[in-house]
Parts: structure tokens; C-alpha cells; sequence
């Protein structure tokens, strides 16, 4: 869901410092403005063009005190291409690295010049496929409007999630794996065999299908399914040129989703599970949750007879449930409360000899890094969405605004809703009382208070709070885990969603927090497979560009339009991708939005 804040010229100055550069071209002054420019996006892969917009917007100044010339572009690729060719005749490893499509190059500075682990780390050791067009920031649509993104560096688990930079749609009948290489890499798997498919994104949009038998011990559950994933992007303001040519992509999407089988401990089919975790604020957190989550649960379920018939028996995996997502909750948490401190820490070693040494637990360390003060942690969170298919039954698992909703043809063949999960949003009456009791306020997009009566109400929402945002209350002092309040525009920190995993901000108290992550979990029995149902789980980069703006109508407005393609004999592949293409179909999207969402939807057929 949100992007990733450019570093400020100050840590780029120290980044710059610390770099494995030869003094030729330290003191090549065109050189040097490159290496800063491709610093402050990150490092990450930029055209010449682009370059030159950050040296001229970020007055990176050369020797000379400018670019010199009437094409400043070839004045990069020409510095470029000589300081390559004097790494090669000398042998010494080439400072910048290269990526050619089609008739676009891509340059980023090499890995080897970074000497400090911690921001080598933070990078992708294999260089991915670069977006087709200048990779410019979006807003940060969880976070306040006047907010920039945060800092790109996270924490994240050993397992990396699939990162698709174009329409990627999958259709399968078997066990999905994903992975993240040079390309995405899905596994299909069964008893008989193992089988690999490249997908590699493409510059335009693209749709991959695998269609295969399913394995004889699957009996029962949807037997296809689709999914689509783009990263979110911006257009210039009150630009009066072709849409298409001035699109700029996120740097990367902070969606992440897997669809797994779980099995018993014998090998033998238990369900089918699929998760989407829609980040904020960078994508650490979903990728960690979407990492661990499938086989908690399966080391949860694989030794236990689960009949969901019984009652006693969905209390019992309630129960699990909320214990297990609040242990992962905790986990991201704590690692991110480490960070923090070593961080503070680390600037007060710096203005006081005499500070006390920073000790930390290594129970939460998800990444083991250096005591580097170059780059400051990150503070994120994610939504979690799960639905597995165990049998006859449908269990959804919801913390957060992704959304998923069941659709049925009825007797009349229109299509209707007939189960939906519910955004946790701040107008929930439920939610609204116990972030006020816990030190939360609600303000608008303005940053403005809006007043709020903690009486309870015998209803379900509270209007006056359609449209809130959270921050904390009693900010004035710093916490002692070092956790920024205010950004950098001197806004407090503020979110639009009640219910996340992550976000420290909101759970400094550990006994009283602001944010809880506590899932709803329902249960629907679902009967026999008759090709007359489908199930849509989406992140909110679909719902919150529909023309409609009440939950229900957008379902129902949904629902219409997939059961009207699935009965006129659209695949389950082509509706994903009409569903995702935001700014073509406009009787169910709105006409225009200045910044696009990261958008995941995965589509199911039962």
C-alpha cells in the first residue's frame, strides 16, 4: 500500500562518504553528482534522465557548479560508460551496474562499494527487472496526505515474497510456492513430479496461465483461480499530457500474497490457503507475515482431527488464531522496538561519551545488522487476510481494511453478496472506544482533532468518524524506544486503518495499545463445488477507487461485474485482469485519481 520516503541529503552526504570509491572519482565532480543522485533514490535502477532531474532537483552541484553542455543526458551516459571502461582496463570492479530493455538503460550504483552491511543488505543481491518508466514516488495512501513515505530500510524475514512490477496473472489447479529470484518463480508440485515456470514481467501488461489436473488427493475445495498484482504509481499535477507517458511507478509495491496447500504430517491434503498482506508505511511487515503465517497455521492444524461442524472446534481455532497473529504481531513488534532503540542509542553515543550501552535481546532480532547510524529503522505495518478452504467450510481470518466477500448466482441468475468480512476502520463503533480508552485520537485529514464521546452507543458505527485518521495523545515528550511522533513536514503520524499487525507507534504500551491487531474469524460452510459462487480477496487498492463509496454497494457493484463477465464466458484470468485495469473501465471506477494504490486482487472460483 504505500511508498518508500527518499533519504535526505544529509544521510545521503554520509552514505556518499562511506563508500568504496577511488579518489579519481571522488573528485570527478559529474561522477561524484551521480553516484549522490542514485543515493538519494535509494539505489534504485534509474534512467539518465531521471538522474538528471535528481541532480538538478536536489542541486547536486558538479565542480563546475552545473552539467555542462546542451544534453546533459549524454553528459551522464558519457561519465558512465568511462569510469566503466577505467574499471575494466585497470581490473578493478565496475563502480555502477547496468540493465539494458529494449532500448532503455537502467544504472545503479554496485553493491560491492557499499561497505556497511546494513545498507548492502537492504538491497536486492539480484539486480530485479526495472519499471518502464522513471520510478517516482506515490503517496502514501494509508498515512497523512501531507506525509512523506518512510525511509526504505526494514526489517524482513528470510523468505521474500513474489514482487510482480506487471499484471502477472496465474491460473492453477495445483500447489502454488512462490519465490523471489531474478524473476518470480512459481512451483507446481505434486506427488509425481516438480515442475518450475518462469514468469518474467513484462513492459507491458501481461497474463500468464498454468493449467494442470488437480493431485488425486485434493477431494474437495475451488478447483481455479486467478490473481493480479500491480504496483501502485502517480501522475505530475494538472498535467496536460498523455497519461500513459507520464505514469510514474512506485519504487516497489508493499502488497504481498502466497496460496499454499497445507498438509498433514502423513503428506496428505489438508487445505488450501490463500493469504494477502497489504503493507504501509514500507514492506517489511507483510512480507514477514506472509513468510510465516501458511505454516503456523499448518503446525497448528496438521496433527489436530479439525471438524468445523462442531462448534466447540471453531471456538477452539478462534481462539488459535488470535493467539497466533498476536505472537506474530509481537514478534515484528518487538524486532522493530530493538531497532528503535539501538538507533536512539547510536545518536546519543554520538552527542554523550557517558551513555549507558545499548543491550540488546536477541529473542527479537529478525535481521542480524551493524550498529551502523546511517540509516534510521522504519516504522511499519501491514493488514493480514487469510481464507482456507478445509473440507466443505470456508474459514476467513480478516485484521485490517483488505477485504474479501463471497458471491452467489441466485434462482433469478443475479449475482449477490452473500458473505463479506469487515474493514476494521476507526468509525467501528467497537474499535473507536478502545483506541480512545487506550491514548489514541481521531483527526481529519487536516490533521484536526474531531471531537469524540467515549459513551458507549447501541450501534454499530460512528459517522462522525467516516473518514478519521488515529494519532497518539500526549506527545509532547520522546518515548523511550526512540519512536519518531512527527515527520519531517512537522505532521504527527497518523493511520486510517484500526486493526494492524506492526506499527510500533501505536503499540509502544504493550499492556494498553492504541492499535490492536485482535482478527475477526468467520466461519462458512460452503457444500458442494457447482461453479455458481466466486470468492474475491482484494487489498483496499480496489475498493478505494470505485465510483461508490458505502462497503456494501461497492460488494454488490463488484459482484454484478464479475458474474456478469463469468456468465457471458469470461476465464477466471481475464476478470482479474479487467478488475485491476482502474483507469479503463470507468462505469465502475472513477474517472481519474491523481495517485493509484498498490492493487492486489486474487479471484477464486468454487
Amino acid at each position: 500500500m504505500h511508498d518508500i520516503q527518499t533519504p535526505d541529503i544529509a544521510s545521503v552526504e554520509r552514505t556518499f562518504q562511506g563508500l568504496e570509491l577511488k579518489a579519481e572519482q571522488r573528485d570527478n565532480g559529474i561522477f561524484a553528482a551521480i553516484v549522490k543522485a542514485l543515493l538519494s533514490n535509494s539505489n534504485q535502477w534509474m534512467r539518465a534522465p531521471d538522474i538528471v532531474d535528481r541532480i538538478r532537483g536536489w542541486k547536486l552541484t558538479t565542480n563546475d557548479g552545473q552539467l555542462s553542455g546542451k544534453t546533459p543526458t549524454s553528459t551522464i551516459q558519457g561519465t558512465i560508460s568511462t569510469a566503466l571502461k577505467l574499471a575494466k582496463s585497470r581490473g578493478c570492479e565496475e563502480p555502477i551496474e547496468k540493465h539494458q530493455i529494449k532500448n532503455l538503460t537502467y544504472y545503479r550504483l554496485s553493491l560491492h562499494l557499499f561497505t556497511d552491511s546494513r545498507i548492502r543488505d537492504s538491497m536486492n543481491t539480484i539486480p530485479p527487472t526495472p519499471p518502464p518508466d522513471p520510478p517516482r514516488l506515490a503517496k502514501d495512501k494509508k498515512r497523512s496526505p501531507t506525509k512523506p513515505s518512510r525511509p526504505t530500510t526494514s526489517s524482513r524475514g528470510t523468505t521474500k515474497r513474489i514482487t510482480i512490477d506487471s499484471d502477472v496473472n496465474v491460473i492453477t489447479t495445483k500447489k502454488i510456492k512462490i519465490s523471489h529470484n531474478t524473476s518470480p518463480i512459481i512451483n507446481l508440485t505434486d506427488n509425481e513430479h516438480d515442475s518450475q515456470f518462469l514468469i518474467e514481467p513484462s513492459l507491458k501488461k501481461k497474463s500468464t496461465s498454468t493449467k494442470y489436473q488437480p493431485s488425486e488427493d485434493y477431494v474437495n475445495g475451488p478447483k481455479s483461480f486467478a490473481i493480479i498484482q500491480e504496483t501502485g504509481y502517480s501522475y505530475p499535477r494538472l498535467s496536460r499530457l498523455r497519461r500513459s507517458e507520464h505514469r510514474y511507478p512506485k519504487s516497489k509495491c508493499e502488497d504481498a500474497f502466497c496460496v499454499k496447500d497445507l498438509r498433514r504430517s502423513d503428506g496428505s491434503f489438508m487445505a488450501r490457503l490463500f493469504c494477502l498482506a497489504d503493507g504501509h508505511g514500507g514492506s517489511g511487515c507483510s512480507e514477514f507475515l506472509i513468510s510465516r503465517m501458511p505454516h503456523r497455521i499448518q503446525e497448528l492444524l496438521q496433527d489436530h482431527p479439525v471438524n468445523f461442524d462442531n462448534k466447540d472446534e471453531q471456538q477452539w481455532f478462534r481462539e488459535q488464531m488470535e493467539h497466533l497473529v498476536r505472537q506474530l504481531d509481537d514478534e515484528y513488534v518487538e524486532a522493530k522496538r530493538v531497532e528503535f532503540r539501538r538507533w536512539k542509542y547510536q545518536r546519543e553515543k554520538q552527542d554523550d561519551s557517558n551513555s549507558i550501552p545499548f543491550v540488546e535481546d536477541e529473542r527479537f532480532i529478525i535481521n542480524d545488522q551493524s550498529d551502523s547510524d546511517s540509516i534510521p529503522p522504519v516504522d511499519d505495518g501491514s493488514t493480514i487476510i487469510i481464507n482456507m478452504f478445509i473440507n466443505d467450510w470456508l474459514i476467513n481470518v480478516n485484521v485490517g481494511d483488505s477485504r474479501t466477500f463471497l458471491a452467489c448466482r441466485g434462482k433469478n441468475n443475479k449475482w449477490s453478496v452473500e458473505f463479506a468480512s469487515e474493514d476494521h476502520k476507526p468509525y467501528l463503533e467497537r474499535l473507536a472506544l478502545k483506541i480512545y480508552s487506550n491514548g489514541g485520537i481521531f483527526v481529519d485529514s487536516n490533521d484536526d482533532p474531531i471531537k469524540f464521546d467515549p459513551t458507549p452507543r447501541q450501534r454499530r458505527t460512528r459517522p462522525s468518524l467516516k473518514n478519521a485518521r488515529i494519532r497518539l495523545k500526549g506527545q509532547e515528550d520522546e518515548n523511550e524506544d526512540g519512536v519518531p511522533y512527527i515527520n519531517e513536514t512537522g505532521k504527527y503520524w497518523s493511520i486510517n486503518v484500526a486493526a494492524t499487525c506492526g506499527d510500533l507507534l501505536f503499540k509502544l504500551n504493550r499492556s494498553r495499545r492504541v492499535i490492536d491487531c485482535v482478527p475477526d474469524v468467520t466461519f462458512r460452510k460452503l457444500g458442494k463445488y457447482g461453479g455458481d459462487r466466486f470468492l474475491l480477496i482484494s487489498s483496499d487498492g480496489l475498493f478505494d477507487h470505485l465510483k461508490e463509496s458505502r462497503i456494501d454497494e461497492q460488494n454488490n457493484e463488484v459482484a454484478k461485474f464479475i458474474g456478469g463477465l463469468l456468465d457471458n464466458g469470461e476465464s477466471v484470468m481475464n476478470v482479474v485482469k479487467k478488475i485491476g485495469s482502474r483507469e479503463k473501465y470507468t462505469t465502475l471506477f472513477k474517472d481519474f485519481s491523481q495517485v493509484y494504490d498498490d492493487i492486489t486482487c486474487i479471484l477464486i472460483s468454487l
